[in-house]
């Protein structure tokens, strides 16, 4: 009965434990998603959005009618509009001051990359397509060239943090399958140990009862039999 309970309590304690462990699993791909997935999904956005606003800034320079510069200075501002909402949809999943500060350089080097387009900008809506030509070739893209370079850090950073998360994911699954290997394994045995003591107790139990009877069949009453 004692190795039958404990073969049960150890049943009992590998289902509690599988059950924390898909929770601890669900909980690390869940971060994994958080933490990870959304942002780089974000970053790639951002990105080709921002690639997308220089090319705006190239047609604009290429233009030589206002109504088409009108058109392409409108697309400039959505574009910018819809990079405020990726930069803030981004923030609350930063983890790490590394990737903070990348954040920020990509942040900070937007009003200075603004300040420099108008001045392309106003150069090309006055047909002074050249000297545009030039201010963006230099001024504007060294701009451009800080906030990508914390663009890619972010993507770099992005990265190594997943890897991580793998890499632990990976560990706690082998961890867990250890243990509920080992706690299996001696359930096992604790069970294979009380089949044989059980039929044992019950093969000397029936040698008892059959020798009782063969003393029996011998006109020996007196014998008697103890069964445990």
């Amino acid at each position: 009965i004692c190795g039958f309970g404990l073969s049960g309590l150890l049943l009992l304690v590998i289902g509690g434990m599988s059950v924390v462990g898909m929770n601890q699993l669900t909980g690390q791909v869940e971060s994994i998603y958080t933490t990870n997935v959304i942002p780089i999904t974000v970053l790639s956005e951002l990105r080709a959005t921002m690639l997308k606003r220089s090319n705006l800034v190239m047609w604009h320079l290429l233009a030589d009618d206002a109504a088409t510069m009108e058109a392409q200075s409108r697309e400039i501002v959505e574009a910018d509009t819809k990079i405020e909402g990726l930069l803030e949809k981004y923030e609350p999943a930063i983890v790490t001051e590394s990737e903070r500060k990348a954040f920020e350089q990509v942040k900070d080097g937007m009003p200075a990359y603004k300040e420099v387009r108008k001045k392309v900008l106003d150069l090309s809506k006055s047909l002074r397509k050249d000297k545009a030509a030039e201010v963006q070739r230099v001024e504007l893209k060294e701009k451009l060239a800080v906030i990508f370079a914390g663009l890619d850090q972010l993507v770099a950073e992005n990265q190594r943090q997943a890897e991580q998360s793998y890499a632990h994911s990976q560990s706690l699954s082998a961890s867990l399958n250890g243990t509920q290997m080992t706690l299996n394994a001696v359930a096992l045995l604790i069970g294979v140990w009380t089949v044989w003591f059980v039929s044992r107790l019950i093969v000397e139990n029936l040698m008892k009862v059959l020798d009782g009877a063969h003393h029996l069949k011998q006109g020996n009453l007196a014998h008697r039999v103890t069964v445990t």
